[in-house]
């Protein structure tokens, strides 16, 4: 749906987002060589201007909550959306 390249991947409610053409990253120096970790500091940054907090590091992983809503989930699904639009 969208111009860039990213995967997810997750152990249980942990998650990370990779800006890369790999398939996985499976180690430090993958992430290293492979990964796009300005791209990601400037998609949390976007993110952030709506409303929506990830901390910049890409190196550091996030977590889904049973505390998040569903209301929550969309929103977020939407201001992801939308800034991957604006990404460059």
């Amino acid at each position: 749906q969208n111009r860039h390249s990213v995967i997810v991947q997750n152990v249980g409610a942990l998650l990370q987002i990779f800006f890369t053409d790999a398939p996985t990253i499976g180690s430090f120096r993958e992430y290293c060589a492979l990964v796009d970790s300005a791209k990601f500091m400037r998609f949390a940054n976007l993110l952030r201007g709506q409303g929506i907090y990830m901390n910049p590091s890409n190196a550091l992983h996030s977590v889904a909550s049973t505390a998040h809503t569903d209301q929550d989930v969309e929103k977020t699904l939407k201001a992801v959306a939308a800034t991957l639009e604006k990404l460059n």
